[in-house]
């Protein structure tokens, strides 16, 4: 019979082992104490893409899916105790099982946007490359998402380690008070919440429409709320507009990855506020990697206040530009322009423009 200091002398040596493998791929810190120097892994950004799936063998996504350190593959058991069986990479919501296929390309896009490895080729890359997906399906394409899963990713996702949630959705019967606990919860953990304003046939205004998942800021601003413009800055008509919306993105033809299965060509230029909420996402990752400390308050303000500019070009493909397009909403140098409100990023792809709309 396996006695505990057998199982024991197990697990160190697997720590060990995962540790190493670690230090091999150079993801890990150095750290100096009084009598040794202790090597401990880096602290990635997870940013849980709540949506249809991710096609993790893409070729810019094969290396940013979340790891469950905690789980042990294929075994059949709970591991780390959080109620999900062999949750190795995230969630399926919808069967409520391991299965993380694909239902659509929707999420295989937002996670490139987000996080994608750089292509030499076509010059692709995320905005926060260093980041890694949890995928979290609760969406079929043609068929809607389903808010209790929804509702029940977000947990999963603050408590599984995630620091950013997107939120590439909404709820077309309109403001639901049921997301608020959710909300409150990923809140309260500093974990942000960022979330799309849709797309209409003809935008509205969700000032006099509110949407949910956008607009459960529980009387506080505690959800990113993310508007849509074209490359010129100019909000498409097809963009909600007003109300929840603190930040505006670009999200007209926008270049992003798509499963083989879907184009051979493994990307598509794509429109929607699906992408300009995909785009603040990565955005945000990135300025948590930076400053790990802040609170998700913090964060919401930063970007709200700061990411402002005039003529501030900025490329998906990390130009110069586009890094301190990031810089600048984490150690912002910023000129407030008389009579206006509610500074907006505009962002992604071929020479846009940061503007206050």
């Amino acid at each position: 019979m396996i006695n505990n200091h057998q199982i024991l002398k197990v697990l160190k040596t697997a720590l060990v082992i995962r540790l190493v493998l670690l230090l091999l791929s150079g993801n890990a810190l150095l750290l100096q104490t009084a009598h040794a120097q202790v090597f401990v892994p880096e602290q990635q950004v997870i940013v849980a893409v709540i949506d249809e799936g991710v096609d993790f063998s893409h070729p810019v996504l094969k290396n940013k899916a979340w790891q469950n350190l905690k789980e042990i593959p294929e075994n059949g058991l709970d591991d780390d105790r959080n109620g999900y069986i062999d949750d190795i990479n995230g969630w399926n919501f919808l069967d409520k099982n391991k299965n993380l296929s694909i239902q659509g390309s929707h999420g295989t896009k937002l996670a490139g946007i987000i996080a994608g490895e750089k292509n030499s080729k076509n010059g692709f890359e995320g905005v926060s490359s260093d980041a890694v997906i949890m995928s979290l399906i609760v969406c079929r394409q043609n068929y809607g998402c389903e808010q209790s899963g929804i509702i029940q990713a977000i947990y999963y996702a603050v408590d599984n380690g995630a620091r950013v949630i997107n939120l590439s959705l909404g709820d077309t019967s309109g403001y639901k008070k049921d997301y608020d606990q959710a909300i409150l919860y990923a809140y309260e953990r500093n974990v942000v919440i960022v979330a799309s304003s849709g797309n209409s046939p003809v935008g509205y205004s969700l000032a006099e429409e509110p949407m949910s998942p956008i607009c459960n800021d529980n009387g506080k601003n505690m959800v990113l709320g993310v508007g849509t413009v074209d490359e010129k800055g100019v909000r498409p008509s097809w963009a909600n507009f007003g109300g929840c919306i603190d930040i505006s993105a670009k999200g007209t033809k926008v270049f992003a990855p798509v499963p083989r299965q879907h184009s051979a060509s493994l990307y598509e230029e794509v429109d929607g506020n699906s992408y300009a909420t995909a785009y603040a996402s990565g955005v945000v990752a990135a300025l948590v990697k930076k400053e790990p400390k802040l609170l998700a308050s913090q964060v919401i303000s930063r970007l709200h206040t700061n990411a402002t500019g005039k003529n501030f070009t900025v490329s998906l493909s990390r130009t110069l530009s586009d890094q301190y397009a990031i810089e600048r909403a984490v150690k912002p140098q910023v000129k407030v322009i008389p009579g206006t409100t509610k500074p907006k990023i505009l962002a992604q792809n071929k020479a846009i423009k940061l503007v206050i709309r």
